[in-house]
Formats: structure tokens, C-alpha cells, sequence
């Protein structure tokens, strides 16, 4: 196998806090979504599996006091994730497509915080824990 390694860092977020509504301030990821693609041949023309690696931002808050558990935050990189995740969808078609890290919240379909609802609502992802019927408290 061969592989390529892209940064989605430069992506900026949609984060507009309600007291900055009228300013042109531009937000990004707290940390990079790293996309590792791995290909059967030299050529890079045919991908085995694309796999993006998240840790969003921490419920610790942001220095304003603007979102206090960061929630906007996180829900504004999940849909920077979800948009890398359909674009690579409409590329490779057929290909697995993996998403893991630390969500630094609840992800799980079944006890979902909002800042994650689009994850279940614009992609198929499902979770693997949830599929093989892991305990909830082991996830």
C-alpha cells in the first residue's frame, strides 16, 4: 500500500457568535482533521480506504465566555468534517470511508449532543461500537 497524508486546517469554520455578528471574523479548526488516504498501488489512482482523524475542541470553553462548553465550536468543525467527508464521498465512490478521534462529546446515535446530529444526518456514518453492541458505558 501507499498513502497520502492531507490537512484540512486551512478550512475555515462557520462560527458566528452572536456578539460578533456584524464583524468579518474568520474562524478555524481548533486542531487539524488529518485525511489519510491509502492506495493499492504506486499510482494513486486506486484508494483502498480514506481515513479522516479528529479531535474537536474540548467542552473547556472559549477565553470570551462566549460558547461555555466550546458546543458551537465543535458543531461548526463537525460540519467542516461532514463537507470533507462528502467531497471525498464524490470522489471515491466506492471506497471505505473512516472517521475516528476524540469528538470530546456525545457521538453515539443513540444519546447524540446536538453539536453532532449532522454527522448521522448528511452521511451514513454509523458507529462501530454501536453496530457490534458494545456497552454504552465502554464508548
Amino acid at each position: 500500500y501507499h498513502f497520502s497524508l492531507e490537512s484540512h486546517r486551512h478550512r475555515p469554520i462557520d462560527l458566528r457568535y452572536k456578539k460578533h455578528l456584524a464583524e468579518e471574523k474568520e474562524y478555524r479548526l481548533s486542531r487539524d482533521i488529518s485525511e489519510l488516504t491509502l492506495f493499492h498501488s504506486e499510482s494513486k489512482n486506486e484508494v483502498a480506504m480514506i481515513l479522516f482523524l479528529v479531535h474537536l475542541k474540548s467542552k473547556l470553553g472559549d477565553r470570551e465566555g462566549l460558547d461555555p462548553e466550546s458546543s458551537q465550536r465543535r458543531k461548526a468543525e463537525v460540519a467542516c468534517l461532514v463537507e470533507a467527508y462528502l467531497e471525498k464521498r464524490l470522489q471515491h465512490p466506492h471506497a471505505p470511508l473512516i472517521v475516528a478521534g476524540d469528538f470530546n462529546g456525545e457521538a453515539l446515535r443513540a444519546k447524540c449532543e446536538h453539536e453532532f446530529l449532522e454527522l448521522y444526518q448528511k452521511t451514513p456514518l454509523e458507529d462501530i461500537l454501536e453496530i457490534i453492541q458494545g456497552p454504552i458505558e465502554k464508548r
